[in-house]
């Protein structure tokens, strides 16, 4: 790509944000690994991208128009995984809305983008948020020990908005709850926080994690096929 690239994710907020930060940033101080801390770790859920497009407009429609269709969008942390010897992650157990949300988005951005990633062709997605990358293939066993003894990542947490980037800025976000694309200011407005956390409240139910699941094992077989083919 010969600009930054766009990115469209799910971002982590509050007491979730810095708990996720504080793993990234402790294993980079124990092993003296920069990567995933450099320039600074913005924990998330990527849903589609890094891609480019000189369609912008119709790619900012497009987020919009899909996203208009979802309301709650449940998911857990499910403890810890890793790609290769040079990821590790937070697991994600998505429910059916999130992967429905990356599905539709991927569908209606692959006809508009180019040097969009192959696991954004697959129908079989590994939802996660990266606390360690790239440097760590060298002390890997130990990294990986090290974050089992020490983190258990866990519990229940909805997608509140959807966040498209370029490079690392912030373009505009889809607030799910709100139901309306908010601009970069608004996305960063306190007084928009605040409303989107009372609308949760209002709307969510105990029963909403229900669906949540981790991968079956005919999906778990066909993503490791494609980490194999794809990297």
């Amino acid at each position: 790509m010969s600009h930054s690239p766009y990115l469209v994710e799910v971002r982590l907020i509050g007491d979730l944000q810095g708990y996720l930060k504080a793993i990234a940033y402790d294993i980079a101080d124990e092993f003296g690994v920069q990567s995933a801390v450099d320039p600074r770790p913005v924990p998330h859920i990527t849903l589609f991208g890094p891609y480019d497009t000189d369609r912008g407009t119709e790619a900012r429609a497009a987020v919009r128009d899909v996203c208009s269709q979802f309301d709650l969008v449940p998911f857990r942390l499910n403890g810890f995984g890793h790609f290769r010897n040079d990821v590790i992650y937070v697991d994600i157990e998505p429910s059916p809305e999130l992967r429905q949300l990356r599905r539709q988005l991927a569908a209606r951005l692959r006809p508009i983008c180019t040097e969009y990633q192959p696991y954004d062709v697959s129908k079989h997605y590994r939802f996660h948020i990266t606390v360690a990358k790239n440097d760590i293939e060298q002390e890997f066993e130990e990294i990986w020990s090290y974050v089992i003894d020490e983190f258990a990542p866990g519990g229940k947490q909805y997608a509140l908005r959807v966040t498209t980037l370029r490079g690392r800025r912030i373009l505009h976000e889809y607030d799910l709850l709100q139901d309306r694309l908010l601009s970069r200011d608004e996305a960063l407005s306190t007084d928009n926080w605040d409303r989107t956390r009372d609308l949760l409240a209002e709307r969510r139910s105990p029963n909403d994690h229900e669906a949540c699941r981790s991968l079956s094992t005919l999906e778990r077989v066909r993503h490791k096929l494609e980490v194999q083919l794809f990297g």
